[in-house]
């Protein structure tokens, strides 16, 4: 009888897949990754520990948001529908569950947070109407909680700042080149969003590069200048809070040598946060003999007067024509500079690196001689950092007003 004897054999191994050298040396590092997010993220870290927070971002939601209580607004709408018909059923919409996202579209009324829908409104007004005169009538009543021709979604309308200081430098010629023996001056906050963080850092990597920067390209007793975060109500509030509207992080209680979790841009997006490295580039700085000045909130008037006044006298000895160059791009600092600065300063101004632009602050005022007395109240009135711009109302349009009245 014809048998068959196998040439195989099998062997099962004593090991599970999950207690490989490779799988537990995996597992070892996403827990180290999710230990270092939860000591960044941690839950018990907010003051109000009756607020419903999402720890990801450090959102705090509204009171009326209850989507946290979502199992129990459901027992209570089942037990309401049991035994009754279908309908007889009535439900309120004060016990539905309210998200985060829907704690957005409120205005109010006689002290109280109402949440408006604008679609069923509109839906309501218009089988109402029995002739389109009628409409106007209906749109006599403001429902904003801000007026929409000052204020955009809660915030200060914003106008593009930099359209003012394009029209002033299209007077006169760039320079390609830095004046010499220039003394320069930093806008903090512009030098914090330039420098792109190197990958995977840690904090005192950071603050390294910063210094390094400085150094280099700037030199020994430069003069960097930074916003102030300190004050939950002063000039900056508004601009600050449209900035972190846009990419923010969870407040960050960081040492020098502990691995950044986060983005450049989320990390500089939350003002603490921003508030804390500064404090740390501070002593750095210090340490290598930059001068750093910190404002109580905005610092554009800091930064324009220290230009002026280092331009006129160095280390308390008054000089002449000493060529001081402010290094940034935000529109306010060139409009301070152009209506502020007398003939006797030198002052310039560095809007970019690759390839150079330096503006001279001299030439731009003699270009603009008869509008150079009311440029900030133009560049005020038509929206700047502390006032809200007007729909549909430029910059260039109103200085061109100016520029051909000649009264």
């Amino acid at each position: 009888m014809p048998w068959n004897v196998s040439l195989q054999s099998s062997h099962t191994s004593d090991q599970h897949v999950d207690l490989r050298a490779s799988s537990a040396a995996r597992d070892a590092k996403d827990y180290e990754t999710f230990l270092n997010w939860l000591k960044v993220h941690s839950p018990f870290s907010y003051g109000d520990h009756d607020a419903l927070v999402c720890i990801a971002s450090g959102v705090v939601a509204g009171k009326c948001v209850n989507a946290d209580q979502a199992f129990d607004i459901g027992v209570k709408a089942a037990s309401v529908m049991t035994g009754e018909t279908y309908a007889d059923v009535k439900l309120k919409r004060k016990d539905r569950v309210t998200s985060i996202s829907g704690d957005k579209n409120q205005v109010t009324v006689r002290g109280v947070e109402v949440e408006v829908n604008r679609t069923l409104l509109f839906m309501r007004i218009t089988c109402v109407i029995r002739e389109s005169s009628e409409m106007e009538e209906y749109l006599l009543h403001e429902f904003a909680k801000q007026p929409p021709s000052l204020f955009d979604k809660g915030i200060m309308r914003k106008n593009t700042k930099s359209v003012l200081a394009s029209v002033l430098k299209s007077k006169v010629n760039v320079h390609l080149e830095l004046p010499d023996n220039a003394r320069f001056v930093l806008d903090g906050g512009h030098l914090l969003q330039s420098l792109p963080w190197p990958a995977d850092p840690t904090y005192n990597q950071v603050c390294d590069q910063y210094v390094s920067h400085v150094l280099v390209h700037y030199g020994p007793g430069s003069i960097v200048v930074f916003d102030g975060y300190g004050s939950a109500s002063s000039t900056k509030t508004t601009e600050q809070q449209r900035r972190a509207k846009q990419n923010t992080s969870p407040d960050i209680l960081f040492e020098l040598e502990m691995k950044t979790p986060t983005s450049e841009k989320a990390f500089l997006g939350n003002g603490r946060n921003k508030d804390r490295l500064i404090q740390k580039l501070k002593e750095k700085y210090e340490v290598v003999g930059i001068i750093v000045k910190q404002s109580v909130a905005d610092a554009d008037w800091l930064i324009a007067s220290s230009a002026m006044i280092t331009s006129t006298a160095i280390d308390g000895v008054p000089t002449q024509n000493s060529p001081v160059v402010v290094v940034g791009t935000d529109t306010d600092l060139l409009v301070m500079m152009v209506a502020q600065a007398t003939p006797n300063m030198n002052l310039h101004m560095l809007c970019g690196r690759n390839p150079l632009h330096v503006y001279c602050v001299r030439e731009i005022q003699e270009a603009c001689s008869s509008i150079k007395q009311h440029l900030m109240f133009v560049h005020a009135i038509t929206g700047c950092d502390t006032v809200s711009s007007i729909y549909n109302q430029g910059k260039k349009r109103a200085l061109q007003l100016f520029d051909s009245d000649d009264n």
